[in-house]
């Protein structure tokens, strides 16, 4: 069966932006720091001790119920990997060190672009909204094929280079931490011979499984 992972999700950011669907591509790309969040704090020692613990990104409720700070989660990420970091080796693991803020995101976003990408992806994700502020104050208006510009009373923001940026930095999220093994989930695939191949036969085996129950009551009801 084919197969879902993160890396599966950024190639499919990756070919809206070729098809020039824009927005579907930018979706993908101010999505993606969550997936990556979720995955890299999901260790222990990024648990709080309560739903009030400010150095916990995530904790469990009274039934043993995993909550994430999603605003939290999401801003470390961008500020620990949509960044300028060095590379080491510990462990026979490649990691980065030293964070730098991308100089280029702090000129079209300013100084928190991690926070800007949050606030864009709940304002498009959760109501089709695009009123965000740069890091100056100046209103941001997002734009296709037209370059990224600061002018006197408004700043645009060019979709096109939102979404490089993210699927480069996760992209390289990926290398660098060998998340090789990332989550992986199933999924049958029409355009795959192997996949219809199964389907068919997961049918075929059903409705069999379902004709010989039948048969096997009616024999019942003649044998009495």
């Amino acid at each position: 069966m084919a197969e879902l992972s993160i890396k599966t999700i950024i190639e499919a950011g990756k070919k809206s932006l070729e098809d020039k669907n824009y927005w579907s591509a930018l979706v993908v790309a101010l999505t993606l720091p969550s997936m990556c969040s979720r995955v890299e704090y999901a260790d222990e020692k990024y648990k709080g001790k309560s739903r009030n613990d400010e150095n916990g990104v995530w904790y469990e409720d009274n039934r043993g119920v995993i909550r994430w700070h999603d605003r939290r989660a999401y801003v470390k990420w961008c500020n620990e990997w949509i960044s300028l970091g060095s590379k080491s080796t510990v462990g026979g693991k490649l990691v980065k060190n030293e964070y730098y803020k991308d100089s280029f995101l702090v000129s079209i976003l300013g100084e928190n672009y991690a926070e800007q990408f949050y606030e864009m992806r709940c304002n498009i994700l959760h109501q089709c909204e695009t009123d965000i502020e740069h890091g100056s104050g100046l209103p941001i208006f997002f734009s296709i094929g037209i370059g990224n510009t600061h002018l006197s009373k408004e700043c645009i923001i060019q979709i096109e280079t939102i979404c490089d940026e993210i699927f480069r930095y996760a992209e390289s999220w990926i290398e660098i931490c060998h998340y090789n093994d990332l989550p992986r989930r199933q999924y049958y695939d029409g355009n795959s011979r192997d996949d219809r191949l199964l389907y068919n036969k997961l049918c075929d085996d059903s409705r069999a499984d379902y004709l010989l129950e039948q048969h096997n009551k009616e024999l019942n009801r003649r044998n009495g």
